[in-house]
């Protein structure tokens, strides 16, 4: 998983499936994210969150989620 393509306001995210028992490649697939508001309109990433939405980034550069 890694972005592709990103602005202030829009994401590509590309992904890869392995099998883990053989590291076969089972697929790839490809989203496009739009940043909106609580009302669905296309709204500005906030600058907080930008350097995880670098061509390149992937879980390696995300935070670590707090339980």
């Amino acid at each position: 998983t890694r972005i592709t393509e990103a602005n202030r306001r829009t994401a590509r995210i590309s992904y890869e499936v392995f099998n883990d028992a053989n590291g076969e490649l089972l697929t790839r697939g490809e989203t496009y994210h739009v940043f909106c508001d609580h009302l669905g309109r296309p709204k500005l990433l906030p600058e907080k969150y930008r350097r995880y939405f670098e061509p390149g980034a992937g879980p390696a550069s995300a935070p670590a989620e707090s339980k």
